[in-house]
């Protein structure tokens, strides 16, 4: 019996998303059901699907029930948005936007060159740049004929690459030009938007394709270099094969034309040799008769699915390398054909059963499909994209720029000196924990024995882990509001728990009583609440009254809440009130010093609560790390016994730069939550971003050189927001508020 399969197109009102429709209905894939969908504004609409009329549905993570296939062009952030809804959901997702191409674990596949990467999927499969695709259709047969070791390419983009509004800017350009009209009133989408200026492209040719970056190339250009040698070489950053590209927009509506210069390793290749290898590789057609004028034109490869290269001819001054002309539908092959196609792969190749696929490698390789299901830190990605771009100034993480006391490093130093190099107690050493338990007897009013309700951990983040394992089983689900840090949910898929995301963003951040009952009433398996203030990172605090109500609806609900309060020292004009000290019982409070005393790299945090709970939490440290590093322990025993006012310098100097930034951003026109602690702003990104966060991010870093974090990274209610962390000097913060106002105001004048 022949499988069928329930496909959903996400964005499927755009020219590419109706495009996937039309190559859907002819592809051989066996489909049982269609489901369309796109934002609100285009739900309602009907598109035909071969003889079937479809609604388009607005688009929710519940869209995603039931579904074994996603094809999808929505934009970056939509796909950042729901596609990781979908994978958790048993579908397998084929996106043809740049959200997912360059992490390392999300294969960018061309089905006729790379097919076999398919098999790595963990349920996101990434479309290459239009631009990217056709190039390596036509250069893979050479490469496995005669090796590679040059690609230089120069590109001929139709206005398409940059949508239909491309398109219609560029008739009404020509019209104009026509007509004897000025071109340039007209001139409001490329080069890129958002970009300072807007040239025509009617009768015209833009040497700038993206963003510029100051390396002198465009992204594009970018692009092209990195993706060719992930597909090729499976590195993007590989060195067996140099490539360098200069990309140009042209006045075509649809097609990219190509001109392309290789040099091959086997110089003893001809141009026959060149053309046979071309000529009989999948989904390549060769057009090259010179004696009859035959070559390709993206007015004859408009709406067809091949690519066309002709105009091969050797360079007669160096042996093993040649010329070629290659045109390709940048909409269909470029586009919605190669994401069907990478669709029909994986039927063939019967691998769109994410889960069952990941359960099955588990069984035979040995490792876990919970672990596959987790990606990785959305901010540390993000992070990491930008770090190479020269000049950047990064507002990304969480880092304090101060140094560690130096009483604080001296007693580490004097640790090592003295030897203390030797296994300390599982739960760390009894001087340390006695310390944090006068601290927090001192600092929110609960004396934890010392010998059997704390545990010291690596950090905060074990001890996240470390809780949720020892109080979680299997069905048990996990309250968490968001947005949030990105840790708590990733973490609660390790422990075998599932997770509740819980939106706050309408009651200012803050998740209130009201809500929380609501959820425990439609998830009657929540176990715990995770609170984390003040909040990374809205940096919103809440108020005593707030916590109490709070914990009545947990103690009446008989859950536990992990309530992680690492940020507490560092609060503004207000008092901290911790929930532990309300319900103990019911409470696992988690902290640290990494952010008061400035000490990320010691790895040093604790956990406290009820002996019983803390009993099975030190079963999990034990087996998870062993101890905690002796010269850490030591540091920390003197940063709680004689370090407490080091937090209040730093928590003047973290006031001001707040103060700083928050005023900045409000003569820029960029609302933002007012924080009660933590070093963080959550910005709301400008309107003509729509909730886009993720592209004002990268146009922010490419464009203006400052990195900030995009909200969606943090969950649910952080779409169409920034975070900036001011943990950064003074002279960085000053500059990086410059830049970023030179760039809103370019950016602005484009919609007067």
């Amino acid at each position: 019996m022949v499988r069928e399969y329930n496909v959903a197109i996400l964005g499927a009102t755009g020219a590419v998303g109706r495009r996937m429709i039309d190559q859907l209905a002819k592809s051989t894939i066996p489909v049982k059901s269609v489901k369309l969908l796109a934002s609100s504004r285009s739900a309602g609409m009907v598109l035909k699907f071969r003889d079937q009329d479809l609604v388009v549905e607005e688009t929710t993570p519940e869209s995603f029930d039931g579904v074994d296939l996603v094809l999808s062009s929505a934009g970056g952030a939509v796909s950042k948005k729901f596609l990781p809804e979908a994978v958790k959901r048993g579908a397998v997702c084929v996106d043809n936007t740049s959200a997912f191409r360059m992490e390392p674990d999300v294969p960018l596949v061309v089905p006729e060159v790379n097919s076999d990467a398919l098999k790595d999927h963990h349920g996101i499969i990434a479309n290459p740049n239009c631009s990217t695709i056709q190039m390596v259709m036509a250069l893979e047969p050479i490469r496995r004929k005669f090796g590679l070791k040059q690609i230089i390419v120069s590109t001929y983009q139709a206005a398409s690459g940059a949508g239909q509004v491309a398109i219609d800017e560029l008739k009404k350009e020509a019209q104009d030009y026509l007509d004897g009209k000025d071109m340039q009133a007209d001139a409001q989408i490329l080069p890129t938007k958002g970009d300072k200026k807007h040239y025509p492209l009617a009768f015209n040719l833009l040497p700038q394709i993206d963003v510029l970056e100051d390396s002198g190339y465009s992204h594009e250009e970018w692009k092209m270099i990195h993706e060719t040698k992930k597909i090729m070489l499976n590195d993007m950053n590989a060195k067996d094969i140099k490539v360098t590209a200069t990309c140009v927009r042209v006045p075509v509506p649809i097609a990219h034309g190509e001109s392309v210069y290789l040099t091959v390793e086997d110089e003893s290749a001809t141009t026959q040799d060149i053309m046979d290898a071309v000529a009989n590789f999948p989904g390549v057609v060769l057009e090259d008769d010179i004696k009859h004028q035959i070559y390709p034109q993206p007015i004859n490869a408009a709406g067809k699915r091949e690519t066309f290269v002709g105009r091969i001819r050797p360079d007669y001054e160096n042996p093993g390398a040649f010329n070629m002309w290659i045109v390709a539908d940048n909409l269909l092959k470029g586009a919605a054909w190669n994401t069907v196609e990478n669709a029909e792969y994986l039927v063939k190749m019967n691998l769109i059963s994410y889960s069952a696929y990941m359960l099955e490698l588990a069984n035979d390789l040995g490792f876990s499909q919970k672990v596959q299901n987790v990606r990785a830190s959305g901010i540390r990605i993000f992070d990491n994209k930008v770090s190479t771009i020269p000049g950047i100034i990064k507002l990304t993480l969480g880092e304090p720029d101060m140094n560690t006391p130096e009483h604080v490093k001296e007693a580490a130093i004097k640790s090592i000196q003295n030897n203390d190099s030797h296994y300390a107690p599982q739960k760390g050493k009894l001087e340390l924990r006695k310390a944090i338990s006068n601290y927090l007897n001192k600092t929110i009013g609960v004396k934890y024995d010392p010998e059997t309700e704390v545990v010291v951990t690596v950090g905060a983040t074990e001890a996240i882990n470390a809780a949720l394992f020892a109080i979680t089983n299997p069905g048990d689900k996990v309250a968490i509001p968001t947005p949030v840090f990105s840790l708590y949910w990733p973490a609660a898929t390790l422990a075998d728990a599932s997770y509740v995301l819980i939106n706050t963003t309408e009651d200012n951040f803050k998740l209130t009583p009201q809500k929380l009952t609501e959820t425990i009433k439609e998830n009657p398996t929540i176990k715990a609440v995770i609170l984390n203030y003040p909040t990374n990172p809205t940096g919103v605090e809440y108020t005593e009254d707030e916590i109490k109500a709070l914990a009545k609806v947990i103690a009446e609900n008989h859950l536990y809440v992990i309530t992680d309060e690492i940020y507490s020292t560092l609060i503004y004009g207000v008092e901290h009130h911790s929930i532990a000290s309300l319900i103990p019982d019911r409470a696992i409070y988690i902290s640290g010093l990494s952010k008061s005393h400035a000490m990320t790299g010691y790895r040093l945090g604790y956990i406290a609560g009820p002996a019983k709970i803390m009993e099975q939490i030190g079963k999990v440290h034990g087996l998870m790390v062993t101890t905690t590093t002796d010269s850490s322990q030591a540091a920390a025993i003197e940063a709680l016994e004689n370090g407490l006012n080091d937090a209040a310098e730093y928590r003047k100097v973290y006031q001001k730069r707040r103060d700083f930034v928050l005023e900045k951003l409000s003569e820029m026109g960029m609302q933002a939550v007012k924080p009660e602690g933590a070093f963080y702003i959550f910005a709301k990104i400008p309107a003509q971003y729509g909730e886009d966060d993720m592209q004002f991010a990268l146009d922010l870093a490419f464009k203006a050189k400052v990195g900030v974090t995009p909200g969606s990274a943090f969950g649910p209610g952080g779409e169409g927001y920034v975070r900036l962390s001011y943990a950064s000097s003074d002279d960085n913060l000053r500059e990086a508020m410059k830049r970023m106002n030179d760039f809103l105001q370019s950016f602005s004048s484009l919609y007067l």
